[in-house]
């Protein structure tokens, strides 16, 4: 059974307290890390030694939204990249903003908040 590492980047600690506890409740997730500003997020994955699998992605975020946190984050190594999905995780629905994930080669899906346990088992098989 696959291990798969997860990172949350949201600043609601209320949802990522229940996003952490689905996520735990699928048996391929292992490590489940939680950063509440897309700065802190890219502080660890700068000096992280197992780059996650999936990123759980917040837009709404103060000093660092989610659209600047991927300007940075296209930054990274192609390898790094390739390996990790991202999810975009919101409560917007702001048509701009999906039309902005779309664009994102690295955005996999663009989520409405909360998670639901059929949404983790679609996103991680």
């Amino acid at each position: 059974m696959c291990c798969n590492t997860i990172l949350l980047i949201d600043d609601n600690c209320i949802d990522n307290f229940i996003h952490q506890h689905l996520l735990k409740k699928n048996h391929s997730v292992g490590t489940v890390t939680i950063e509440t500003s897309a700065i802190a997020a890219l502080d660890y994955l700068k000096t992280t030694k197992v780059f996650p699998n999936y990123i759980f992605l917040d837009i709404n975020m103060p000093s660092m939204n989610g659209f600047e946190f991927l300007r940075e984050y296209h930054k990274f190594g192609a390898k790094q990249k390739n390996d990790c999905s991202i999810i975009m995780l919101t409560s917007s629905k702001n048509k701009g903003d999906i039309a902005s994930a779309t664009n994102d080669p690295y955005i996999k899906k663009f989520l409405t908040k909360s998670l639901t346990t059929e949404m983790v088992d679609n996103i991680i098989k």
